[in-house]
Protein backbone atom coordinates (compact mmCIF):
# COMPACT_ATOMS: atom_id res chain seq x y z
CA UNK A 1 0.00 0.00 0.00
CA UNK A 2 1.29 3.44 -0.59
CA UNK A 3 1.62 6.76 0.97
CA UNK A 4 1.77 10.14 -0.66
CA UNK A 5 2.78 12.86 2.20
CA UNK A 6 2.84 16.30 0.38
CA UNK A 7 4.84 18.84 2.82
CA UNK A 8 4.18 22.44 1.60
CA UNK A 9 2.26 25.36 2.26
CA UNK A 10 -1.70 25.05 1.74
CA UNK A 11 -2.28 28.92 2.26
CA UNK A 12 0.15 29.79 -1.32
CA UNK A 13 -2.56 28.86 -3.73
CA UNK A 14 -5.98 28.11 -1.36
CA UNK A 15 -7.68 27.63 -5.07
CA UNK A 16 -5.21 25.01 -6.01
CA UNK A 17 -5.31 23.02 -2.72
CA UNK A 18 -8.97 22.77 -2.90
CA UNK A 19 -8.85 21.56 -6.08
CA UNK A 20 -6.08 18.99 -5.16
CA UNK A 21 -8.45 17.87 -2.18
CA UNK A 22 -11.29 17.28 -4.55
CA UNK A 23 -9.61 15.25 -6.33
CA UNK A 24 -8.27 12.98 -3.68
CA UNK A 25 -11.95 12.80 -2.82
CA UNK A 26 -13.22 11.88 -6.24
CA UNK A 27 -10.96 9.19 -6.73
CA UNK A 28 -11.21 7.86 -3.05
CA UNK A 29 -7.81 8.27 -1.78
CA UNK A 30 -8.30 9.99 1.24
CA UNK A 31 -6.26 7.03 3.26
CA UNK A 32 -3.14 7.51 0.88
CA UNK A 33 -2.63 10.97 0.58
CA UNK A 34 -1.58 13.43 3.20
CA UNK A 35 -1.63 16.82 2.69
CA UNK A 36 0.65 18.20 5.72
CA UNK A 37 1.05 21.98 5.27
CA UNK A 38 4.11 23.59 5.71
CA UNK A 39 6.23 21.85 8.86
CA UNK A 40 8.81 23.17 10.79
CA UNK A 41 12.81 23.15 9.37
CA UNK A 42 13.55 20.52 12.47
CA UNK A 43 10.51 17.94 11.28
CA UNK A 44 11.51 17.80 7.78
CA UNK A 45 14.50 15.26 8.72
CA UNK A 46 11.95 12.89 9.95
CA UNK A 47 9.34 13.62 7.38
CA UNK A 48 12.18 12.57 4.74
CA UNK A 49 13.44 9.85 7.26
CA UNK A 50 9.72 8.06 6.78
CA UNK A 51 9.73 8.05 2.97
CA UNK A 52 11.11 6.02 0.15
CA UNK A 53 11.30 8.68 -2.55
CA UNK A 54 11.19 12.28 -3.10
CA UNK A 55 9.24 13.60 -6.09
CA UNK A 56 9.74 17.34 -6.69
CA UNK A 57 8.01 18.12 -10.47
CA UNK A 58 8.19 21.59 -10.33
CA UNK A 59 7.78 24.17 -13.20
CA UNK A 60 11.11 25.56 -12.20
CA UNK A 61 13.74 24.84 -8.89
CA UNK A 62 16.29 27.13 -8.18
CA UNK A 63 18.39 25.64 -5.50
CA UNK A 64 18.92 21.69 -5.07
CA UNK A 65 18.46 21.74 -1.26
CA UNK A 66 15.55 19.82 -0.80
CA UNK A 67 16.99 17.45 -2.90
CA UNK A 68 20.04 16.98 -0.59
CA UNK A 69 18.17 17.19 2.05
CA UNK A 70 16.29 14.02 1.08
CA UNK A 71 19.64 12.34 -0.87
CA UNK A 72 21.56 12.99 2.60
CA UNK A 73 19.07 10.48 4.39
CA UNK A 74 19.59 7.84 1.63
CA UNK A 75 16.35 8.62 -0.84
CA UNK A 76 16.62 8.67 -4.08
CA UNK A 77 14.91 11.60 -6.08
CA UNK A 78 12.46 12.19 -9.08
CA UNK A 79 12.87 16.13 -10.04
CA UNK A 80 12.84 18.27 -12.39
CA UNK A 81 14.72 19.31 -15.47
CA UNK A 82 13.64 22.95 -15.26
CA UNK A 83 16.22 24.28 -12.49
CA UNK A 84 19.25 23.38 -10.48
CA UNK A 85 18.62 19.53 -9.88
CA UNK A 86 20.91 18.19 -12.46
CA UNK A 87 23.57 19.72 -9.78
CA UNK A 88 23.35 17.03 -7.80
CA UNK A 89 20.92 14.45 -9.42
CA UNK A 90 22.10 12.61 -12.31
CA UNK A 91 20.01 10.66 -14.42
CA UNK A 92 19.33 6.85 -13.66
CA UNK A 93 21.81 6.55 -10.60
CA UNK A 94 20.60 9.07 -7.77
CA UNK A 95 16.92 9.00 -8.91
CA UNK A 96 15.39 10.82 -12.59
CA UNK A 97 15.43 13.87 -13.83
CA UNK A 98 11.73 14.73 -15.45
CA UNK A 99 10.27 17.25 -18.03
CA UNK A 100 7.85 19.84 -16.16
CA UNK A 101 4.12 18.19 -17.18
CA UNK A 102 5.68 14.93 -18.07
CA UNK A 103 3.26 12.70 -15.69
CA UNK A 104 3.42 9.75 -17.98
CA UNK A 105 6.79 9.70 -17.46
CA UNK A 106 7.03 10.41 -13.61
CA UNK A 107 4.28 7.73 -13.04
CA UNK A 108 6.51 5.37 -15.02
CA UNK A 109 9.11 6.30 -12.54
CA UNK A 110 7.14 5.46 -9.56
CA UNK A 111 5.89 2.70 -10.70
CA UNK A 112 8.91 1.59 -11.55
CA UNK A 113 10.96 1.99 -7.98
CA UNK A 114 7.42 0.56 -6.52
CA UNK A 115 7.99 -2.69 -8.54
CA UNK A 116 11.67 -3.10 -8.52
CA UNK A 117 12.94 -2.48 -4.57
CA UNK A 118 16.49 -3.10 -5.17
CA UNK A 119 16.46 -0.30 -7.77
CA UNK A 120 15.06 1.45 -4.79
CA UNK A 121 17.84 0.16 -3.01
CA UNK A 122 20.57 0.66 -5.87
CA UNK A 123 19.67 4.31 -6.08
CA UNK A 124 18.84 5.13 -2.44
CA UNK A 125 22.73 4.78 -1.82
CA UNK A 126 23.67 6.24 -5.29
CA UNK A 127 21.94 9.41 -3.48
CA UNK A 128 23.65 8.94 -0.20
CA UNK A 129 26.68 8.46 -1.52
CA UNK A 130 26.56 11.76 -3.67
CA UNK A 131 24.90 13.89 -1.06
CA UNK A 132 28.21 13.02 1.45
CA UNK A 133 29.90 14.12 -1.62
CA UNK A 134 28.38 17.41 -2.11
CA UNK A 135 30.04 19.95 0.27
CA UNK A 136 27.32 21.61 3.54
CA UNK A 137 26.38 24.93 3.73
CA UNK A 138 29.19 25.92 6.28
CA UNK A 139 31.68 24.07 3.62
CA UNK A 140 30.62 26.71 1.12
CA UNK A 141 30.30 29.87 3.25
CA UNK A 142 33.89 28.82 4.41
CA UNK A 143 34.92 29.08 0.79
CA UNK A 144 32.88 32.21 -0.17
CA UNK A 145 34.49 33.70 3.24
CA UNK A 146 38.34 33.24 2.05
CA UNK A 147 37.16 34.29 -1.13
CA UNK A 148 35.84 37.56 -0.48
CA UNK A 149 38.41 37.83 2.31
CA UNK A 150 40.90 37.78 -0.63
CA UNK A 151 39.25 39.89 -2.85
CA UNK A 152 39.49 42.60 -0.06
CA UNK A 153 42.78 42.33 0.90
CA UNK A 154 44.19 42.19 -2.84
CA UNK A 155 41.89 45.45 -3.50
CA UNK A 156 42.30 47.08 -0.88
CA UNK A 157 43.40 51.39 -0.93
CA UNK A 158 47.11 51.59 0.07
CA UNK A 159 48.00 54.78 2.11
CA UNK A 160 44.78 55.93 2.02
CA UNK A 161 44.39 55.67 5.97
CA UNK A 162 42.04 53.21 6.03
CA UNK A 163 42.42 50.75 9.11
CA UNK A 164 42.04 47.45 8.20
Amino acid sequence: RWQLTVVGSLAMDRAYVRRVRRRVARLGLQDSVRLMGAVANRDVAAHLSDSDVLVVPSSFEGLAIAYLEAMRVGLPVIASTAGGAREVIHDGSEGWLVAPGDVQTLAARLGRLWEDRELLARMGLAARGRAERHPRWDESLGHVRAFLRTVVSEHRPTGSGVAA
